[in-house]
């Protein structure tokens, strides 16, 4: 096979993932299994690349590819040129992972679960978002995704501010329907919609609902093309929400008592509003 020819990576992956099974395995770091095992790994990374980066992948030299040793070193060298393009890699996976134990694509979230746990430490946005959904959750629920911090303590109000809060309505059934609802209000707001969703856990973006190596679920996504242009996808939605993130702490921020009702109101405009969309839709 040439250097060059992506899809002969693809063929070397699969022949030699069927050799390694078969190697003397004698329980070395240096056994014939590990080190098959991990250039069967290389070759589906650099695979995966090569059909989606093929002009990145004809400008690595000779020297990338050529092994004195170590494995990925051409994935690394190329993660790094197409790394502005596509998304954020853990290349420090990467450079741990001599014998490609870790086989998921390494990317980074911008917040994994456990952050939950703190909400006090996370931006006001997130904290009113905790707030507007607390009622989705059972006590049990809650308290296993957000520890033990109530969202009107995160706030850090006083007893006074607090009892100014309009009591939160139940988004239920509509949780998924409030965007268009609050495209009526001040942009900063049109963000309650999607930080909702991820306190709600429910955004369905990978960067926020779920990260490489706590378990969740995609942290096994397999090297291929298809994951690869998904993750790019996923990764520039995730960047918009942090921009909502940014905008509506901000916006919180500059007055937090008058700011959360405000809020609040608007949230109960749209979900009033979205159940009587839905309505009218049955009738």
């Amino acid at each position: 096979m040439t250097p060059h020819d992506p899809h002969a990576y693809g063929r070397a992956a699969a022949l030699l993932a069927e050799l390694a099974p078969s190697a003397d395995v004698d329980g070395s770091d240096h056994s014939p299994y590990l080190r098959l095992d991990a250039l069967a790994c290389e070759a589906e990374r650099l695979g995966a690349f090569a059909a989606l980066f093929p002009r990145e992948f004809s400008r690595l030299g000779p020297d990338a590819l050529f092994r004195s040793g170590d494995t990925l070193r051409g994935v690394k060298l190329l993660a790094e040129l197409v790394s502005e393009r596509l998304v954020p890699l853990n290349l420090d996976v990467l450079e741990d992972d001599e014998f490609g134990s870790f086989r998921g694509i390494p990317y980074m979230p911008f917040l994994y679960p456990e952050e939950w746990c703190e909400l006090d430490a996370l931006p006001s946005a997130l904290q009113l978002a905790a707030l507007l959904v607390r009622r989705e959750f059972s006590d049990d629920e809650y308290w296993d995704v957000c520890g033990d911090v109530e969202p009107l303590d995160a706030l850090l109000l006083s007893a006074e501010q607090l009892s100014r809060i309009p009591a939160v309505l139940d988004a239920g059934g509509v949780l998924f329907e409030l965007e268009p609802e609050l495209a009526r209000e001040p942009r900063a707001l049109r963000a309650l919609a999607p930080c909702a969703l991820l306190a709600a856990h429910a955004s369905e973006n990978i960067f926020f609902d779920g990260c490489p190596d706590c378990g969740t679920h995609d942290h096994e996504m397999d090297w291929t093309r298809e994951n690869l242009e998904r993750l790019a996808a996923q990764y520039k939605a995730a960047l918009l929400i942090s921009a909502d993130i940014r905008r509506l702490s901000e916006w919180l921020d500059v007055d937090r008592p008058a700011r959360v009702v405000r809020a609040v109101e608007a949230w109960n405009r749209a979900v009033l509003a979205a159940r009587a969309r839905r309505r009218g839709g049955q009738a």
